[in-house]
């Protein structure tokens, strides 16, 4: 098979976003498919300013991924992200992409998040200006929505997602499939020691936006150091400044925190096994990859109820589930989880062998599996 992945992120494999088709690609590779990755570069969306990327965005994927056939050949399943997929849908209605499977995928439904953007504006962590209040929906959610309905199949990466696109009648249930994300084989292959030294605290990996709940853990953080605990704090691939990143906090909680850059997988695979645990506060998440990988390495975890903590936390089995938006519930988890090693030892042997199917290999079988069927419809 003859694939082309395309979304409109960067080029770069410290992403989750971006991490997805890179490694799928090896996989397909490695499966004896063809496969071709398209980024925001070839896409040439970044040189716009963002809501002229919102609406212009789809337009310049369809020109890209034209432009690809005709240097390339045809393909015979387009895999697009998010609104991207919105154009060639409608260039399918027109006649184009004939006999080719077009596969709508999210990362994260912007309809939810944009929910998520109302309950921190009524929270008072945010002001929507004029074009979020209304040229983001009409914009970037119509064409979410659009790409959904005129593909052949959709991909998304959580329950929740799938839930909302089945009522809003975008697709019936068995054109949109639910299809997790993999971790690494490194991840994988060697667990890490059952006395493993940890000590260094608290962890938060991703970048630093309020989508992630940082003003609830910044909230919750300050709550902790006040009440006279010293548990240290890494802020990992915040991806803005420093300063940016310790704004918010109080003077005696920043003594605590280290900021560490993105890292490439060897370096952050250590860091998720030097630290005690990890929390995972998002207020809308697609799926969450550094959740993942943190249970694959044996780490208690402590999240919210969004994306792949949905299907793979199970309350004090095998990590502790908090409320969103709740600084005060994040709080007593880290501190009950701090003072009780034997506890945080137990989650974490429990999250890795909860995850241990999470095989990138597994996710790009799934994938293929729903190629075929678009493929089957595009050309019946």
């Amino acid at each position: 098979m003859k694939i082309l992945l395309a979304g409109d992120y960067p080029n770069d494999p410290k992403l989750g976003s971006s991490k997805v088709p890179l490694k799928l690609a090896a996989e397909f590779a490695r499966l004896g498919h063809s496969c071709r990755v398209v980024f925001a570069d070839e896409i040439g969306a970044p040189k716009l300013g963002m809501r002229l990327r919102w609406l212009l965005g789809p337009w310049l994927a369809l020109r890209a991924v034209r432009r690809i056939i005709a240097a390339e050949g045809p393909f015979d399943v387009i895999d697009i992200a998010s609104a991207e997929g919105f154009s060639l849908g409608i260039w399918r209605l027109f006649g184009g992409f004939k006999g080719v499977g077009i596969v709508s995928r999210s990362h994260g439904l912007e309809q939810l998040n944009y929910a998520r953007m109302i309950g921190d504006h009524k929270a008072g962590l945010l002001d929507k200006p004029w074009y979020k209040r209304w040229w983001y929906p009409l914009t970037r959610c119509t064409q979410v929505a659009g790409a959904g309905l005129l593909a052949h199949r959709m991909i998304v990466i959580n329950e929740n997602d799938r839930r909302y696109v089945i009522r809003h009648l975008w697709k019936r249930s068995k054109k949109v499939v639910v299809i997790p994300h993999g971790v690494s084989e490194e991840f994988l292959k060697s667990a890490p020691p059952d006395a493993a030294p940890r000590g260094k605290g608290l962890l938060y990996c991703g970048t630093w936006t309020g989508m992630k709940g940082v003003d609830y853990l910044k909230n919750a953080y300050n709550r902790l150091v006040s009440d006279g605990s010293k548990v240290p704090f890494t802020i990992l691939g915040g991806g803005i400044s420093d300063v940016e990143i310790r704004e918010g906090f109080t003077s005696e909680a920043n003594k605590l925190i280290t900021i560490i850059p993105r890292l490439d997988e060897a370096r952050l695979m250590e860091q998720y096994r030097q630290h005690d645990i990890l929390v995972f506060p998002s207020t809308y998440e697609g799926f969450g990859m550094v959740l993942l990988e943190a249970m694959s390495q044996g780490l208690a975890v402590i999240a919210t109820p969004q994306g792949a903590a949905l299907s793979l936390i199970r309350d004090e089995v095998t990590g502790i589930e908090v409320p969103i938006r709740n600084p005060v519930a994040i709080t007593a988890a880290v501190r009950r989880l701090w003072e009780d090693v034997e506890h945080r030892r137990k989650l974490g042997s429990a999250a890795r062998a909860a995850v241990a199917g999470y095989t990138w290999e597994a996710t790009a079988l799934k994938t293929l599996a729903l190629y075929e069927a678009a493929v089957d419809a595009a050309r019946s």
